[in-house]
């Protein structure tokens, strides 16, 4: 078993914390930044309901006794190292967790008791001397097969991501939800510090656990954790919003801490933060589905209750830009088959026929991708925005979309109707909007290098005199989004030529996407695939007029598009496609104006309009105020009639930084700007993702690549400041217009594989280059029907010419 130098550091205390650099300062520290919030209501917010006060602490005082003879707990009083705390709080935590294992499996939960805050409660355990219920049985300590918590300190955890920090991930203390000894099945997490000069320590390390938790359980909605800090704890809610912290409770003398900590095992499994849609088997796990969300046709049957099916879960995909973060969106892509139960007519329980009808006239259950996620509640749906494109070539087929009800608790609508078809939703699943928190100014993130001192500073003062602010988290709602087109990434594909096709057709969906005033943004490996299998085709949008593209420069465009899909692709179905929208704009019919903020390259631009002359009629003039001194006014932008409507302005798109147009890459550096992304932006990125795949190729299992290799994809993501990787994109660009690319040609041939050295590859890099490249250098922007007719000839052209 490898060392683990956090059991043999006591001093400092921060130490503890594994030094990956990447992790913890790229992911962790970034992503927690003004997300950890102080909740002065925690309790009455999420332990409402708790058992008996009476009975717990009566049962914990027959169990210890120590506690029965003290009214204490047995903690030490001089607390040297935090190591010396940990079976002492080890025995405090399972000692609550027997007494609350008998009462749950005595009573109902209808006679759990409702508490506005368990902290009204008498301060000292001798107030509770009343008799205990007699209904609860098993007063020596409860069954063996229950589950307990268990020191993990020295232990190595099984774990199924390749991320390397889980190697040096060891929680000190843990519950498990069945006899499985993994992060898939964590319930419950306890980090032990020295005292309460660590708390941002402390809550770092609990934010480490969480990444694993939420990478390695797909169906976790929040996540609740425990952070001892000496004779202090405080509890610690994970989820797609960022932290919540409540305040410090003592665990020797204090019976509330107790109360609480019986409250948080008592919650059921949709308060622990399970989606109780998932479920689990020995061959595999499963997720149910309401009827209504699995066709565009069918409508609910208001009389009715809801029917569901159930469908098979058949591969988890891997959403590295998002699922690999506890804040955020937290996306899991499922692809799910239709489970029908044995028999020749497989008729589902509650069905009345239909699914008898629909399977006999099926010979293969219905396969889907699910993807849920947590969008915010002041963006537009990314569900919204598919049904606006069904049909598009090159984009996913849509099935349905819509907003998660919290289950079991929905009462907004009647019987049988999904939230989905409904707009009153005060039941959808939500974080939680909070009153009154707040975020103190001395710890609004977890930097590893805030001295002990300062770490918090909660236990030298109280919290109320310490230098505050009222604090609002962004709200985030679960939605899923279903549709029928299965793929696999474009790089899996089996051939140069296969690829190079797939692209073609991925970027002839974004152009049917922007001629419908939807800009993509994320164009990145991950969001090309190969199509493998859909529910169904459709064609109609190749040749049927779409009305509701208005603006001039777009009409000519769709017109555009439909000569250029029966020249190319004819009637064939496409074989690649874009899929998520999640990060996409709306583009606007007016043209915004500018702002002092925004004058420049943010602006939706071509790179070599803006550095021309041209640039003086943006500077913004200034006028005389009132006081005499300077102030801005706004102008009206100068714009060109054919460049087509512009989005709003927007903050960049994280987790996408390798595949950047030279033009965002160079804002990258600007906390929170705010930018205009223009359709040339991702073409740009098309291309990049199109050279990133030729060197990244791997020929076969085992095979390592090349060290030329190695060192070019290096060159995509450079994180000094001195942005080597501008200039290097600058020059292939450069080498492409040019050169006729021989710098990129030889480059490819030094990567030594397969698809860099194909002949086809290389030439549609070097030409999609060229194509990028003479777009940088215009003057002004060129109609997008010209452009994107110009990129897929061009490519076309390679197809045939290198057959």
């Amino acid at each position: 078993m490898p060392d683990d130098s956090r059991v043999y550091l006591s001093k400092p205390q921060r130490q503890r914390i594994p030094q990956s650099t990447v992790f913890l300062d790229d992911i962790i520290e970034a992503e927690f930044k003004d997300a950890i919030f102080y909740d002065p209501n925690f309790f009455r917010n999420f332990f409402r309901i708790v058992p008996s006060p009476t009975d717990v602490l009566g049962l914990c005082r027959r169990y210890d006794w120590y506690l029965h003879v003290h009214n204490k707990w047995n903690i030490p009083e001089d607390i040297d190292d935090e190591k010396c705390l940990h079976q002492p709080v080890l025995h405090i935590l399972n000692t609550v967790k027997s007494a609350t294992d008998a009462i749950l499996g005595s009573l109902t939960r209808a006679e759990m008791i409702s508490v506005s805050d368990p902290r009204l409660g008498p301060p000292q355990y001798q107030a509770y001397h009343g008799p205990i219920n007699r209904r609860i049985r098993g007063l020596a300590l409860p069954d063996k097969c229950a589950q307990y918590f268990e020191d993990w300190s020295t232990r190595d955890l099984g774990y199924t991501q390749p991320d390397k920090i889980m190697l040096h991930l060891r929680p000190d203390i843990i519950l498990f939800h069945n006899e499985w000894r993994s992060w898939t099945s964590i319930k419950l997490i306890v980090e032990i510090v020295e005292d309460t000069r660590y708390l941002a320590a402390g809550i770092k390390q609990l934010a480490c656990y969480a990444f694993a938790i939420f990478a390695h359980q797909p169906w976790r909605r929040h996540w609740y954790s425990l952070l001892i800090c000496g004779e202090q704890a405080t509890f610690v809610r994970f989820d797609r919003a960022g932290v919540l912290y409540s305040c410090f409770l003592n665990i020797a003398n204090n019976p509330t801490f107790a109360v609480t900590l019986a409250s948080l095992l008592s919650l059921d499994t949709v308060d622990q933060g399970i989606d109780a849609a998932f479920s689990f088997a020995k061959d595999g796990g499963y997720i149910n589905l309401p009827e209504s969300m699995l066709s565009k046709a069918r409508r609910p049957d208001v009389g009715n209750p809801i029917i569901t099916r159930r469908f098979r879960i058949l591969r988890t995909f891997d959403d590295l830009s998002s699922k690999r973060r506890v804040v955020g969106s937290g996306t899991s892509l499922f692809r799910i088959r239709e489970h029908l139960p044995p028999g020749p007519e497989c008729e589902t329980e509650n069905s009345k026929g239909k699914a008898k009808e629909e399977s006999a006239g099926r010979n293969e259950p219905a396969e889907y991708v699910l993807k849920l996620s947590w969008r915010l509640d002041d963006g537009r749906p990314e569900g919204e925005a598919l049904e606006d494109v069904d049909g598009v070539f090159g984009i996913p087929q849509y099935v349905s979309h819509g907003d998660i009800t919290i289950s079991g608790e929905c009462r907004c609508s009647p019987p049988g109707v999904h939230p989905s078809h409904i707009e009153y939703r005060n039941c959808v699943d939500r974080t939680p909007v909070l009153p009154g928190l707040r975020a103190f100014r001395n710890f609004r993130d977890v930097l590893a290098s805030i001295p002990p001192e300062n770490v918090g500073g909660v236990s030298q003062a109280p919290r109320e005199t310490l230098p505050t602010s009222n604090a609002t988290r962004r709200n985030r709602i679960y939605s899923y989004v279903l549709t029928s087109s299965i793929g696999t990434p474009m790089e899996r594909a089996v051939s140069p030529r296969i690829y190079v096709r797939a692209m073609m057709d991925a970027i002839l969906g974004y152009w049917g996407l922007y001629n419908r005033g939807i800009i993509h943004r994320g164009i990145s490996p991950l969001n090309l695939l190969i199509l493998t299998q859909q529910l169904e085709s459709t064609r109609t949008r190749r040749t049927e007029i779409d009305h509701r593209i208005q603006y001039g420069a777009l009409v000519e465009s769709e017109k555009q598009l439909r000569e250029a899909l029966r020249d190319t692709v004819g009637t064939r179905s496409p074989i690649g496609m874009l899929v998520d929208l999640s990060s996409h704009q709306r583009l606007g019919y007016s043209k915004a104006s500018l702002t002092p903020e925004v004058v420049g390259e943010n602006r939706a631009l071509p790179h070599k309009f803006l550095e021309s002359k041209d640039l003086d009629k943006f500077k913004v003039k200034r006028r005389k105020g009132n006081s005499g001194g300077s102030v801005a006014k706004r102008v009206d932008t100068f714009t060109f009639d054919v460049d087509g409507p512009q989005p709003d302005f927007g903050n960049l798109v994280c987790c996408n930084e390798r595949f950047y147009s030279i033009r965002v890459a160079r804002m990258i550096m600007t906390p929170e700007l705010k930018y205009q992304h223009h359709f040339y932006d991702d073409l740009e990125s098309f291309f990049w993702v199109m050279l990133w795949t030729a060197i990244s190729h791997v020929d076969s299992r085992g095979k390592d690549r090349s060290e030329s290799a190695t060192r070019y994809l290096a060159n995509f993501h450079q994180t000094d400041p001195s942005r080597l990787d501008i200039g290097w994109k600058e020059m292939i660009l450069d080498d492409c217009l040019l050169r006729s690319g021989a710098k990129t040609i030889a480059m490819l041939d030094a990567s030594k594989n397969s698809w860099a050295s194909s002949r086809l590859l290389q030439v549609a890099i070097v030409t999609f280059g060229f194509q990028i490249g003479a777009l940088r250098e215009e003057e002004q922007v060129s109609p997008p029907a010209e452009v994107f007719d110009a990129l897929i000839s061009a490519l076309e052209g390679v197809m045939k010419t290198e057959s």
